[in-house]
């Protein structure tokens, strides 16, 4: 992950069931069945020679609501942190779309919130007092990602070199605390 020599596995939710883009969706597929996914491939690292110790998730959008579900998901065991870039933490038909209570984490949780979101804002997802948070002022959803300004769906997204700078290096940090021994 970001050159820091960790192994990284990529776990996709959404094809295997016939999905592709879930923006506009994301109830297709929710969060509590994608940690399942998670849970089920870290038992799989956890077996292989490569492995030597812990294993953290990190997820953005619908995987960072994804990680925000596994640090308090009482049923996934062999997780030991999560990151979590703009997650969604609001409801959708009146039941949070996490799919669980996310005021006291259960393994420890970096989030990474834009300020400027207005696909997933950050206000929706309250105090949280029990994480690491972080807010990046001018920032929007997919403030990581470098591509040119664009709008998706009426959503403005815009690269933020510095936020995504000190949101790696804040990652690094992290993960060194949580994982190395």
């Amino acid at each position: 992950m970001y050159g820091l020599g960790y192994n990284a596995v990529v776990v996709d939710s959404f094809e295997f069931r016939g999905y592709g883009n879930l923006c506009n969706s994301g109830s297709l597929v929710h969060p509590s069945a994608r940690a399942y996914d998670f849970e089920a491939v870290a038992q799989w690292v956890k077996t292989q020679t490569w492995h030597k110790g812990k294993v953290a998730v990190i997820g953005f959008s619908h995987g960072a609501s994804t990680a925000l579900n596994i640090a308090n998901n009482k049923n996934i065991l062999n997780i030991d942190a999560v990151i979590s870039y703009y997650p969604f933490c609001g409801k959708q038909n009146g039941v949070s779309f996490i799919g669980e209570q996310i005021e006291n984490p259960r393994i420890p949780a970096q989030v990474h919130l834009a300020d400027d979101d207005t696909l997933t804002p950050p206000y929706l997802c309250g105090a949280m007092k029990n994480y690491e948070v972080y807010h990046y002022a001018n920032a929007t959803h997919a403030f990581d990602m470098p591509y040119k300004d664009r709008r998706f769906s009426g959503i403005l997204y815009k690269y933020n070199e510095e936020a995504t700078t000190i949101s790696k290096e804040r990652v690094a940090q992290f993960l060194k605390k949580k994982l190395d021994f």
